[in-house]
C-alpha cells in the first residue's frame, strides 16, 4: 500500500534558514483525518536550542489559536537506524543544537478540541541564534474520516 492512497502530504515549513526568525507552520486542517505525522528536517545547523509547540485553532487564518498538548516525540540523527521516544514536558521541546537531525511528532485528530470548534493545526518553531540553522517540515496525514475516491487535500 502506498501512503498516498491512506493519506496526503502537506507542507508545513518550506526549507529555509530560520536564524533569528524562527518558523510557523501553515495552518492545515484535520476534520478529514483522524491521525498526523509532523516531521520536521533540521538541515545545516550551528547556533540555537529553539521551542517546538503546537496550535489549534479555529480557522485557517489561526483564529482563536492556543496551545495542543502533546506529551511525546521522536527523534534521530540521519546516520541512525532508529529514531528515539522521548517524553515532552510542558507541551514543548527545544531542538538540539546539531546539523542533519530528524524529528517525528505523533498526534491523533482528537487530541484537538473539536467540540469547540478547533479544526486546524500548525507546528511552531521558535528562532535560534543568530547563525546559519536551516529547517523544514511536512505534515503526514493519515486515516481519512471518509473513503474517497480522491482522499480530500489537508491544506487550510
Amino acid at each position: 500500500m502506498n501512503l498516498l492512497d491512506v493519506g496526503t502530504i502537506e507542507q508545513a515549513i518550506a526549507p529555509f534558514n530560520i536564524s533569528g526568525v524562527g518558523a510557523e507552520g501553515a495552518w492545515v486542517l484535520l476534520r478529514a483525518y483522524q491521525h498526523v505525522t509532523i516531521q520536521l528536517t533540521q538541515g545545516f545547523w550551528t547556533d540555537g536550542t529553539p521551542a517546538v509547540t503546537l496550535e489549534q485553532a479555529t480557522d485557517a487564518a489561526g483564529a482563536g489559536a492556543v496551545p495542543l498538548p502533546f506529551t511525546q516525540r521522536w527523534e534521530k540523527h540521519i546516520d541512525d537506524d532508529l529514531y528515539v521516544k522521548l517524553p515532552v514536558v510542558g507541551d514543548t521541546f527545544a531542538l538540539p543544537n546539531k546539523s542533519d537531525m530528524l524529528h517525528a511528532i505523533e498526534l491523533d485528530a482528537s487530541a484537538l478540541d473539536m467540540s469547540a470548534g478547533y479544526v486546524f493545526l500548525r507546528v511552531v518553531v521558535g528562532a535560534p541564534g543568530a547563525a546559519d540553522d536551516f529547517l523544514s517540515g511536512v505534515y503526514i496525514l493519515t486515516l481519512p474520516t471518509t473513503r474517497t475516491v480522491v482522499l480530500p487535500s489537508g491544506k487550510a
